[in-house]
């Protein structure tokens, strides 16, 4: 259930004094949740979850499994040249040196950002020093700063980012006002008053005690008395917590007071009390969630989920509801101590999200969704045939990638289809409309069915139409993406122009693969603006691999073998589910066409018809090729009968540099334009085919 916590935090940030020492960010020991993926009080949540094990402190952390994914929180009521302390404590459990970092900005009233040149705090907010926090052994780690708020601030945007690969968890995080006051002070910082708290067999108070040496034996200025329920306790000679045994279902009194050596009440009494309710405990603990297809069709199928359980069958009652039509059987909680929950009859394209709530002696209450699987056959082919001038995001098929709905939606489908290089009788000529990558922020996805076996292909033909604020980028960018359920990205096509500083600099361009940490570039290609570019790419579960083909050739190679044109690196994918492209800002991502999209788990389902068709493979009758090498910039093709022929020469990357239909049963063909080396000579005859190696000298 939702915590008065909420309530009585935000309450007291909006009303009461900021002249003492305060807590400023809600929630930052994520002891408050709404459910098990939204910690009360934080308002851009991604990829974020409640966990109960790996903590820091109290009985909850904050899981975040990367991707650029954000957490974040506007603080209000900045004092403009007042200092604040941020405390951080976090946790790589797996990631690279770059897996998380703090990512906050000092904001005006009109939430704009302020980038004041004060280096100290801005290295301090941002990285820090724009870098990444430590690892430091994925042990848990303690970043503390003290920072300053500039002229014109009122309020601070708190963020902390994971980036891909990486699980981060987040605990015990404060911003803190600090005291201006010299008198002394406590603040208690949690539980607040009035809040009730998530079940935990120990209590913990956290205080503060500002003005104030608090020690033993009259060494400082005094010591703390404390009373439980009105019941005096033992004394405290130090700030540490607060402990006591706590029975869920119970509401409990702290009072807190300074006293001098003498135990004495100051001449000012400075004491404090907090009232909070310890909830019932949640003995039952969800597990594992499954989301099947019940079919895969072309139409709208339904799944089935389920969700594994243990805890059950204490006395306590649990209702389980679901939407309107979805069936809910198997194990139940309130009988069985273990077991699975199963709910069917979910449609295919809506999520569905069930709660498990406890009755008067459980606080469970649960709320999970279950994300619709795709449940459409492979291949997938996208032919972009959707109203023209519209974002792909709004197309019937794709999704935003990214979770904030600020990104602006540049991906715009186009009157037009990609022009293609390759004949009907290999890849046929594209249809419907196409998409360009302009200006910048989005990232619309298609989902396919989730695979964690086989070869997962997706095989385009895009353009770079424009690279003028891309051609300093010597690094090159990414656009095209095959990602995981989560949204982890693993295989990667990049794009960066190859002559950048020199005489063609914005006019060519390489194209390369990467998995996330390592990029790999063909510089044996490269291609022209404007020139139309196919590629394959893959992530091979069996070698754990990502694959880059770069315009591959059905006439060079058969289905399965390796061509020229191969890139491959290590990956580390455990299943995949979605196609994404990726317009960054225009200095990351040039302007591109982008079409005939294919998604299979075969080389047939993505690549040209032909690509079964070997060099030397000949089924036209008479069919004779000469001379052969070509040394005058002629050739002679012939054949028995005289039916329509397409020849077409492709280099040995697979691009085609000549072709020529006829109709008789010789000809002379003049290949005098076609520069000196090897190249692969394809005809075709109706329904047969010759293909033949082709020195030009």
């Amino acid at each position: 259930m939702k915590k008065n916590y909420f309530l009585a935090v935000f309450i007291t940030l909006f009303f009461s004094s900021i002249t003492f020492g305060q807590e400023m960010l809600v929630n930052g020991n994520f002891e408050s949740w709404d459910n098990d993926t939204t910690p009360t009080g934080w308002t851009k949540i991604e990829n974020t979850t409640k966990e109960a094990t790996e903590k820091h402190g109290g009985s909850f952390s904050a899981k975040h499994v990367g991707g650029t994914k954000d957490l974040g929180q506007t603080i209000t009521g900045i004092v403009a040249g007042e200092s604040y302390t941020i405390t951080i404590w976090y946790k790589v459990a797996a990631g690279d040196p770059t897996s998380a970092r703090i990512w906050s900005y000092w904001k005006t009233d009109a939430n704009s950002n302020i980038d004041n040149n004060d280096n100290d705090t801005e290295d301090a907010i941002r990285g820090p020093n724009n870098n990444y926090f430590d690892n430091n052994g994925g042990v848990w780690t303690k970043y503390e700063t003290t920072i300053t708020a500039p002229a014109g601030a009122t309020k601070f945007y708190f963020e902390l980012r994971t980036y891909s690969g990486a699980t981060v968890y987040w605990d015990d995080l404060s911003f803190f006002h600090n005291s201006s006051s010299t008198d002394p002070e406590i603040l208690i910082t949690s539980p607040t008053d009035a809040s009730t708290i998530d079940y935990t067999s120990t209590a913990t108070v956290k205080y503060t005690v500002n003005n104030f040496n608090v020690a033993a034996g009259g060494a400082g200025d005094g010591y703390i008395k404390w009373k439980l329920d009105d019941v005096a306790q033992a004394d405290k000679t130090d700030t540490s917590d607060i402990t006591f045994a706590a029975t869920g279902g119970t509401t409990y009194k702290v009072y807190i007071e300074l006293v001098d050596n003498a135990g004495n009440p100051l001449s000012s009494p400075v004491n404090k009390t907090v009232n909070f309710t310890v909830n019932h405990p949640c003995d039952l603990t969800l597990g594992a969630m499954t989301a099947t297809c019940d079919a895969i069709t072309s139409g709208v199928d339904t799944f089935s989920g389920s969700i594994a359980f243990t805890g059950g069958n204490t006395g306590a009652t649990y209702t389980i509801t679901a939407p309107a039509g979805v069936v809910v059987g198997g194990d139940n909680p309130n009988t069985s101590a273990t077991g699975t929950i199963t709910f069917s009859g979910m449609t295919e394209g809506t999520n569905a999200t069930v709660k498990i709530v406890g009755g008067a002696t459980s606080s469970c209450d649960y709320e999970k969704t279950f994300k619709s699987p795709t449940c459409v056959p492979f291949p997938i082919v996208e032919t972009f045939n959707y109203t023209a001038d519209t974002d792909l995001i709004a197309a019937a098929n794709w999704s935003d990638h990214s979770t904030s709905s600020s990104s602006p939606n540049n991906i715009q489908v186009k009157t037009a289809a990609l022009t293609s290089y390759y004949t009907a009788s290999e890849f046929p000529e594209p249809t419907g409309n196409m998409v360009s990558l302009v200006g910048g922020g989005s990232d619309p996805f298609v989902a396919f069915n989730e695979t964690n076996s086989g070869v997962i292909y997706a095989s385009f033909l895009f353009q770079v139409t424009n690279m003028d604020n891309f051609k300093t980028n010597t690094s090159g960018d990414y656009f095209a993406i095959l990602a995981e359920p989560g949204g982890t990205f693993r295989t990667r096509l990049y794009v960066k122009d190859d002559t950048a500083g020199g005489t063609n600099e914005g006019l060519t361009y390489q194209v390369g693969i990467g998995n996330g940490s390592t990029t790999t570039y063909h510089t044996a290609f490269t291609a022209n603006i404007a020139e139309p570019v196919f590629v394959v790419m893959a992530y091979d579960f069996g070698s754990s691999e990502v694959k880059l083909w770069v315009t591959p050739d059905a006439t060079t190679f058969e289905a399965g073998s390796a061509p020229a044109a191969n890139i491959t690196l290590a990956g580390g994918a455990t299943s995949l589910s979605k196609f994404i492209l990726r317009q960054d800002k225009t200095s990351d991502t040039p302007s591109i066409d982008f079409d005939e999209l294919r998604i299979g788990t075969t080389w047939a389902q993505v690549t040209p018809k032909g690509a079964t068709a070997s060099v030397g493979k000949n089924t036209i009758e008479g069919f004779a090729a000469y001379p052969n090498p070509v040394t005058n910039g002629k050739i002679q093709i012939t054949t028995t009968n005289a039916n329509e022929k397409e020849v077409s020469i492709y280099s040995i990357l697979g691009k085609r540099v000549f072709a020529q239909k006829f109709s008789a049963s010789t000809k002379q063909l003049d290949v005098s334009h076609i520069n000196a080396g090897i190249y692969v000579m394809k005809v075709i005859e109706g329904e047969k085919i010759a293909t033949k190696k082709l020195v030009i000298k």
